[in-house]
């Protein structure tokens, strides 16, 4: 029991540390501690009391680890977390003032020009600046740009094709609600045309 969690330990250390040499490093420094371990068992010593020695050596072993080169991919890695945490407080700021700005905008349009009936668009305008905000987001994370499109494209899509539908039928009127539906059939078309171009890719 006490060898699991001193090799679940140096594991877990392992992965903090993230390099790949720490990983090559660890089932060799796991077949150390277990022989150790066993070692001092078999001279007399209480399991608990060679657990909580060797435990104070996993520091000492975490350091060593720490200290061994990064590869240049590891690097880049650890540099783009680094630079993805730093701007998501940022983003975080930015939309929620785009949204204060929406709400402001809603008002002072439809107030000035009247024509609430359609201001109330706006809304959806900054939903897609939402969505943008978290591709952004992905892609600071390290998902690759086209894996960020695939699972966004259809959010962007549709919000701009209501934006588009009414819009269009407020501004024409009249016989314009008869066949402005149809844009949303266009919208089913680019969808699976879209959806087939991404599989053909990945096949």
């Amino acid at each position: 029991m006490m060898k699991k969690e001193l090799k679940k330990k140096l594991e877990a250390m392992c992965g903090e540390i993230g390099t790949a040499a720490a990983a090559e490093k660890i089932d060799e420094l796991a077949k150390q501690v277990d022989e150790e371990f066993e070692r001092r068992v078999a001279e007399g010593q209480s399991e608990l009391d060679v657990y909580r020695e060797l435990l104070a050596d996993v520091d000492k072993i975490k350091a060593m680890l720490a200290e061994l080169p990064e590869t240049e991919e590891e690097s880049e890695e650890r540099e783009r977390k680094y630079n993805a945490e730093r701007m998501r407080p940022l983003l975080d700021s930015i939309e929620a003032c785009m949204w204060l700005l929406t709400v402001v905008a809603y008002f002072a349009i439809s107030f000035l020009f009247g024509h609430w009936h359609m201001t109330w668009l706006i809304f959806l305008s900054s939903a897609i600046g939402s969505v943008l905000f978290d591709m952004l987001r992905q892609y600071n994370r390290g998902v690759p740009f086209e894996k960020v499109m695939h699972r966004e494209f259809s959010g962007v899509l549709w919000l701009g094709i209501v934006i588009v539908y009414f819009l269009y039928s407020f501004t024409v009127g009249g016989w314009a609600w008869s066949y402005s539906w149809l844009i949303f059939i266009v919208g089913a078309v680019i969808e699976v045309i879209r959806d087939g171009l991404w599989r053909s890719r990945r096949d």
